[in-house]
């Protein structure tokens, strides 16, 4: 049985992975600190007549994203490990958001538009083979980053990454964020088998 958790945005979710089943709860704040998750994590072992105890791995989304919401998970985390001596692990939420696209959207060719200061940004490829490949990391000026984008929007899928929110330059919406999800942490995990 494996605890998956990411409070790294203003969605806090957690999953419960058994027997092949996911099992998630999830809240959507308007602030990202998010102390509501110990509640979560009861709910979803209390819905699911387990106790912690039954734990294998804590598996948590390490950023980028909200300190304060990682903080808290990893303090939550933390005390389990010391109590009930669960292993954890940390897990990118970038690399949580390229199994996104690719589990709904079947994208094996993913760029990360990451807000470095006001007029720079991280532009970041990523190429999935068997595993998720970094390609090229460049930075570029607002006015440069556009013109790239135009040229390449129709064969890479496009995600901004701004003030903890993602979405997709393809959204006419621009209020559509994606959100990381526990369920593609815990996949990640199975697949690497850490």
């Amino acid at each position: 049985m494996i605890l998956s958790i990411d409070n790294s945005t203003k969605k806090c979710s957690i999953t419960l992975f058994k027997n092949d089943c996911y099992y998630t709860i999830s809240i959507i704040h308007k602030k990202i600190k998010n102390s509501k998750i110990l509640i979560l994590i009861k709910n979803i072992l209390y819905y699911k007549k387990k106790n912690i105890k039954n734990l294998k791995y804590i598996i948590f989304s390490k950023g980028p994203g909200s300190f304060i919401g990682i903080r808290i998970s990893f303090s939550i985390i933390k005390t389990f490990y010391l109590i009930y001596k669960i292993p954890y692990i940390g897990i990118s939420k970038i690399k949580s958001l390229l199994e996104k696209v690719w589990r709904t959207k079947k994208k094996k060719k993913i760029i990360f538009l990451i807000s470095a200061t006001y007029k720079k940004f991280y532009f970041i490829q990523y190429v999935k083979k068997k595993k998720w490949m970094k390609k090229e990391k460049k930075t570029y000026d607002n006015e440069k980053i556009h013109k790239v984008c135009k040229y390449i929007k129709k064969k890479w899928y496009i995600l901004n990454y701004i003030n903890n929110n993602i979405f997709c330059t393809r959204c006419k919406n621009k209020k559509k964020y994606i959100y990381p999800d526990t369920k593609d942490l815990v996949s990640i995990f199975l697949l690497n088998k850490f």
